[in-house]
């Protein structure tokens, strides 16, 4: 596939690049990380040795064209200081299908006669949908690989400033591999620092970068803060700034031997973006928008006959661990928690965590990268309901309603992600209870 897959890409380099019809075997469709109009891969690489391949897929209704911009790191023969910026062809992304292409036919100009490392930008126009997903894998000539997730835009935030961004678990090998960071600006100048801090979180060294926008650099961080050569373990990076310009940060290691790089994103323990949160509590008095909008649950033992859960849609990342449990809510002069049951649907509508009865969810895996088909998003729907074994047990309480319990009810619920979620949003239908 892989062998194909660059030669179609290189063949549909050379045309037009007019409509394109390609579902190449093993595109899937990211989650939340590949979601968005505007996405980007922060490391992106072109050269003899080893080329980076990209996937676009458009699960959408309307072909889509794409606008690329590849930034070149400092000290490389492409550095943006030197070349500037690199537009990339522009090529259509059919409906409800995928385009595979080497970085060198993307954008043709990234490469002279050397290595061209840096960062893609990819833009995405249509008339109405124009979201859709990229992935890479860096090839090299021994037939190993490596992957480099595409992300959107918003998820380059620092969220507060002088909290900023943190890469963990990352090391250093006395021989056979190297320590790189990358950071880089986008449309706005960035002021940011980073600082090798060890196992016990002292620091280690810092330095700092004064970027102009659209620039890239590229540093072996222990060398650069003369440490010598040693097997060190359980290392973090936190990157720093007094502004809030967004930043492209992230370190992984550099095997010489065979030419592979790895890549871990800098991430915020409190992100600004609102589709990344941590931690995240909503109720039955939501705000989709800038109103308030009250979302009850419904049972056919009140007065009304209707039988509704309040059914959300939330995205959640691939190879993540969440938990979803019921919470007091604070509206009713009781907690309605006991008699309220969860559960989470996947993408596909397969239930994978809670039921009937259940409070609280637990911690559960969501799917490896690339389950579900393609042109399938990273959607989940949290849906809640009314537990009738609870209520059998233990009658609703009827404060307030002498002759009927009240024929609605509140709720709350509190999530937590190690990656990242975006915030529950009501869905539009009436969803019968499970």
């Amino acid at each position: 596939m892989r062998e194909s897959a660059r030669v179609v890409g290189r063949a549909i380099g050379m045309a037009a690049l007019g409509v394109l019809s390609l579902s190449v075997d093993g595109a899937h469709a990211t989650g939340v990380d590949g979601a968005g109009r505007i996405l980007i891969v922060p490391v992106v690489v072109s050269s003899p040795t080893r080329e980076s391949v990209i996937t676009i897929t458009n699960a959408g209704t309307e072909a889509l064209v794409m606008r690329g911009t590849f930034v070149g790191a400092e000290g490389t023969q492409t550095a943006a200081s030197v070349v500037g910026p690199i537009p990339c062809l522009k090529p259509v992304v059919p409906p409800d299908g995928s385009l595979t292409l080497p970085l060198q036919d993307l954008c043709p100009g990234v490469r002279v006669d050397g290595e061209s490392l840096g960062y893609l930008e990819l833009i995405s126009s249509a008339d109405a949908h124009m979201n859709f997903f990229v992935t890479t894998v860096i090839e090299t000539r021994s037939s190993t690989h490596s992957a480099v997730a595409g992300q959107p835009i918003g998820a380059f935030d620092t969220a507060t400033p002088a909290a900023g961004l943190e890469v963990a678990a990352l090391r250093t090998r006395k021989v056979d591999e190297q320590l790189f960071c990358y950071v880089a600006s986008l449309e706005e100048a960035k002021k940011v620092t980073l600082e090798l801090r060890d196992a016990t979180g002292a620091p280690l060294g810092a330095m700092s970068f004064s970027l102009l926008a659209r620039r890239m650099e590229r540093v072996e961080l222990p060398s650069k803060l003369g440490l010598p050569a040693l097997d060190r373990d359980r290392l973090r990076v936190a990157v720093t700034s007094g502004d809030t310009a967004l930043v492209i940060a992230g370190c992984g290691p550099f095997r010489p031997a065979t030419n592979v790089l790895s890549y871990q994103h800098a991430q915020a323990m409190a992100p600004a973006d609102r589709a990344r949160l941590r931690s995240v509590d909503v109720d039955a008095k939501l705000r989709p928008g800038p109103w308030t909008v009250g979302y009850m649950w419904n049972h056919p033992l009140f007065p009304g006959g209707l039988n509704n859960v309040v059914a959300l849609s939330t995205y959640l990342r691939s190879d993540d661990q969440v938990r979803c449990r019921l919470v007091n809510y604070t509206g009713m002069n009781f907690d309605p928690t006991p008699w309220l049951d969860l559960r989470i649907l996947g993408p596909d509508g397969v239930k994978v965590a809670g039921g009937k009865g259940v409070k609280d969810t637990g911690t559960f895996d969501t799917r490896i990268r690339g389950f579900y088909p393609p042109g399938t998003t990273q959607r989940y729907q949290i849906e809640i309901g009314f537990d009738e074994a609870a209520h059998a047990a233990n009658s609703w309480p009827q404060t307030g309603f002498p002759s009927h319990p009240q024929p609605w009810g509140g709720w709350a619920l509190h999530c937590d992600s190690a990656a990242g979620m975006s915030e529950p949003l009501p869905i539009n239908r009436v969803i019968v209870d499970f």
